[in-house]
């Protein structure tokens, strides 16, 4: 096992399950980014943090940029959001596929950096 199979293999198993089903969907849309553990949570980078990943008691964090998230703002309508993340419950179905855009948004924001791929 590795420290992000740790962090999550501390949590109940409605909070793993959610976890790792965002942890196989990043690394499905975003396999060049870099699983490790910044500030105690699950991180994914490319010479710059693109996604972290948080458990909690009634919902899982997925942590982005302020500007991914006010560019979905009416996708995300349903969820509750911070300006640079997402709460979703666990107590509702994953929404894969508006993971899969949020992920993707995040990549076209960095790419238009002219950030080239390690």
């Amino acid at each position: 096992m590795n420290e992000v199979d740790d962090y999550i293999a501390k949590f109940p198993d409605l909070t793993k399950l959610k976890l790792e089903q965002i942890r196989t969907i990043i690394k499905t849309e975003a396999p060049q980014l870099h699983e490790s553990l910044k500030w105690g949570n699950p991180a994914y980078s490319n010479h710059t943090i693109m996604f972290i990943l948080a458990g909690y008691k009634n919902h899982v964090g997925f942590h982005v940029t302020k500007t991914v998230i006010e560019s979905l703002k009416n996708s995300l309508i349903a969820y509750q959001t911070t300006p640079g993340s997402v709460k979703f419950p666990l107590n509702k179905p994953l929404p894969t596929d508006l993971l899969k855009d949020i992920i993707r948004a995040r990549i076209q924001e960095y790419e238009k950096q002219g950030v080239l791929w390690k």
